[in-house]
């Protein structure tokens, strides 16, 4: 899987990259290790926080910037890249008008999503019950975050780009009892309860997330499917 990864972006020429909801920037330094060539990279989330932490690493150019109204001129980029945001976009139909109008014609859209239905495993459905808890203490906390899509949803997004690549992916090395790995599965948990626990009605939620610990202590955590898209525009 990674080997076909490797290749898929080894065909393209990067020009001027684009990397949407950067997060740590972990994506740009992925992408730019293994496409042909890139000229230059332009980092955009709209955490300022994220932006204060991370910029200028791997050489990029941030700019703190919503998804869904981005400032560049349209045909500006020759790649788009996007790594696990989707799920994080509440507008998420104009930021893919957006990415569409902002990436060159014969430009290269990529994208890697985790996708919560398929043949998981226990150890990874416990990891998409983890993602999910914190996702729902995020919007009890009155943030935006979805729960991940299907595999099907992610796919039909792409609907305006000519599939180029789609490679069905997992971490399948991960010791699914690696105690560092359990150990930030306890302390996220803890954490983000700790946020909801003076809140009315926070209850439930917090036995959840207890409950999600426990199991995941129990059968083991494993990153679930993914899925990598190379679109063209």
């Amino acid at each position: 899987m990674e080997e076909e990864i490797t290749e898929a972006l080894a065909r393209i020429y990067g020009g001027r990259v684009l990397d949407i909801g950067t997060g740590d920037g972990y994506f740009i330094d992925y992408v730019q290790r293994r496409i042909r060539s890139h000229d230059s990279v332009v980092a955009v989330d709209i955490s300022k926080r994220i932006m204060e932490l991370y910029k200028g690493r791997y050489g990029a150019k941030h700019v703190l910037m919503d998804s869904s109204e981005m400032a560049f001129a349209d045909e500006s980029f020759d790649t788009v890249t996007c790594s696990f945001s989707l799920h994080h976009f509440e507008r998420l139909e104009d930021s893919l008008r957006e990415m569409y109008r902002v990436l060159k014609t014969g430009g290269h859209l990529i994208v890697e999503e985790m996708y919560c239905d398929g043949n998981q495993t226990e150890a990874q459905q416990n990891h998409i019950d983890w993602h999910h808890w914190m996702a729902a203490v995020n919007r009890f906390s009155g943030l935006y975050h979805r729960e991940t899509y299907k595999r099907d949803e992610i796919v039909s997004m792409m609907r305006q780009f000519s599939c180029v690549d789609q490679i069905d992916f997992y971490l399948d090395d991960t010791d699914i009892f690696d105690k560092s790995m359990l150990d930030d599965v306890s302390s996220t948990i803890e954490a983000y309860s700790s946020k909801i626990t003076q809140m009315d009605g926070s209850e439930e939620l917090i036995a959840r997330g207890e409950a999600v610990r426990k199991e995941s202590a129990f059968t083991g955590l494993c990153f679930p499917w993914a899925l990598f898209l190379i679109g063209k525009k």
